[in-house]
């Protein structure tokens, strides 16, 4: 029995329109700025790697892109670590959510996405303290970002 592989669009489409709103119940402000950020990546396969966003597959979001991506968003648009951290954090709420509902397709992706987090690659919010962190330092930054953003999200419907 084969199952036909759910795009990538197509999902964003249903995580936007139905989940999103419906299953977790977010504010139109909150779904609004996953969308941002959703924008930025767009923005950022086409013009950066030229790829439209009707073929970005999740295949080609893998950690050399995604690393790609987030330094673009701070040497290019001059965001903030904090700002490049929430950016993190709604592309990985996203890559939990496709890899529940295509694992083969979405496994790249989401692999890549806790790469990232577990090295603790992007945690810290200050470039001077990067450099003079251990590694195991880095891993328990990662791991309390982690713990923050999920209390974030389980706590938000609390606070609407």
């Amino acid at each position: 029995m084969s199952r036909r592989k759910i795009e990538f669009m197509s999902l964003l489409e249903d995580y936007f329109e139905t989940y999103l709103p419906y299953s977790r119940g977010l504010s139109p402000n909150t779904i609004e700025s996953y969308k941002q950020s959703f924008m930025l990546l767009l923005r950022f396969m086409s013009d950066v790697k030229g790829i439209d966003p009707d073929d970005i597959k999740f295949s080609i979001l893998n950690y050399d892109t995604l690393m790609e991506f987030f330094n673009w968003l701070e040497k290019e648009r001059h965001c903030k670590p904090v700002t490049r951290n929430q950016r993190l954090s709604v592309l990985s709420a996203f890559s939990e959510y496709a890899q529940n509902r295509d694992f083969d397709a979405a496994s790249v992706f989401r692999s890549a996405i806790v790469k990232i987090v577990n090295n603790g690659e992007l945690v810290p919010s200050a470039r001077s303290n990067c450099t003079t962190l251990p590694k195991q330092e880095y891993r328990l930054a990662g791991w309390l970002y982690r713990s923050a953003t999920a209390l974030c999200q389980r706590c938000e419907p609390l606070f609407r």
